[in-house]
């Protein structure tokens, strides 16, 4: 099989008459069965234009049987056996998702968005059909964009409380992650890790010029290393978000790298102890930025169970807070959550995404922006987000709402809105 450079291969599979190979070609998965007799190659069929797919417990060595799983961001997880001699496909099982889900009620697209320098960026956006380009639908946008990792646009059932509100989903598959191949992930990183930053807000510009949303309705979400995007977007362009949550966000990179006790981000940043690459660092510190001057109200949570593993994580989001909640115009656009620390929130998946749905629309209704269930939905059927909003509103009536200084009617405002 020949070299490809706008090919990047993820992974195979060896059969004793076939390989399977998992790539990305130009940001799509594609899984391409190689015939070891003949060298004919051919590739599984997708009809979607925003999906994953991957190998699945592929143990048999002696079989022309190849079984893999499907999902896009309106189709749950559906494995599949192929038969890589005649190509039948063979139904395995597909998730189920109770409460009446429909996938022909939501539509997901591939979106390419021109960056400053000239650059394409991927962005994979989902939503609930019968959306307008009027620039009034509230849209979270995800990015993570470090140590090459790819988002794949998969199926999340808990999203459909945000989709059923109204809400625009859309992820920004920014540099420093390999969407693009590896390319894409070196000029995002080291000496050209600006470009993340720069990506993300370029992809919420398009979408706010495009009409999908507006400054007033948009919001970001980013954990750990996305983290680390989200303070850089909060501090390069605040007036773009209404809102943006930050998990466990490492935005003290010049304090964690500098210690040499923490086996944290050596990968992406190189090992620096107290070399001339500290100078680097510091523009990549997001925690630098803020004191450098006044910055929106910033409530901030996060875990301490753990500050020996994270204190850059746990530190330097109390000490961004602290220095960030010198609000001078009273906006509160940014929590930050807790996703990495404590065992018992670790073990319970819907919790920390409960927190951050509910503290998006938390920051909703403090702006007096009511965000219900569209009409003909059946909220207490739909998975995580619904049936944990009472664990949600008590996750940010206990962290989010008193750092923010809520009032009561506030809080009570916050539970209506919940619904």
């Amino acid at each position: 099989m020949p070299h490809r450079d706008n090919v990047l291969i993820e992974g195979l599979d060896v059969f004793r008459d076939y390989i399977v190979l998992s790539t990305l070609e130009d940001g799509l998965v594609q899984l391409e069965v190689f015939s070891r007799e003949t060298g004919e190659t051919w590739r599984i069929p997708f009809d979607e234009e925003v999906y994953t797919a991957y190998s699945d417990d592929n143990v048999q060595y002696d079989t022309p049987w190849f079984r893999y799983t499907y999902e896009s961001m309106t189709t749950p997880q559906t494995t599949y056996d192929v038969n890589m001699a005649s190509r039948e496909h063979t139904l395995v099982k597909e998730e189920v998702v109770p409460g009446g889900f429909d996938r022909n009620d939501y539509e997901a697209r591939a979106l390419r968005v021109p960056a400053r320098d000239g650059a394409e960026i991927p962005a994979s956006i989902v939503y609930r059909k019968g959306m307008t380009r009027d620039g009034s639908n509230p849209l979270l946008q995800y990015g993570y964009g470090s140590y090459g990792a790819t988002i794949d646009p998969d199926f999340d059932p808990d999203l459909l409380s945000l989709l059923d509100r109204g809400f625009i989903y859309a992820v920004a598959h920014v540099r420093g992650g390999s969407k693009l191949g590896t390319d894409w992930y070196y000029d995002g990183r080291q000496l050209q890790k600006k470009n993340t930053f720069f990506d993300f807000i370029d992809v919420s510009r398009y979408l706010i010029d495009e009409g999908y949303t507006s400054p007033e309705h948009l919001y970001a979400r980013g954990g750990s290393a996305g983290g680390l995007l989200m303070g850089a977007v909060v501090d390069m362009a605040p007036e773009l978000y209404n809102g943006v949550a930050a998990a466990v966000p490492f935005v003290d990179v010049v304090t964690t790298m500098l210690d040499d006790s923490i086996p944290l981000d050596g990968g992406r940043m190189g090992r620096v102890g107290r070399s001339a690459q500290a100078g680097l660092l510091r523009l990549h510190s997001v925690l630098l930025a803020v004191r450098q001057r006044e910055r929106t109200g910033l409530p901030a949570h996060a875990g301490h169970d753990r500050p020996a593993r994270l204190p850059g994580a746990v530190l330097g989001t109390g000490e961004m807070g602290r220095q960030a909640a010198r609000s001078q115009d009273g906006r509160q656009p940014a929590v930050a959550e807790d996703r990495h620390a404590g065992g018992a929130q670790r073990q319970d998946g819907a919790l920390p995404e409960a927190r951050g749905y509910g503290a998006l629309l938390h920051v909703r209704a403090l702006a007096g922006r009511h965000t219900r269930m569209n009409p003909g939905t059946r909220p207490e059927g739909y998975m995580s987000m619904l049936q944990t909003a009472r664990i949600a509103a008590f996750c940010c009536l206990s962290t989010a709402l008193p750092a923010a200084g809520a009032t009561l009617d506030e809080i009570s405002n916050f539970r209506r809105v919940l619904g």
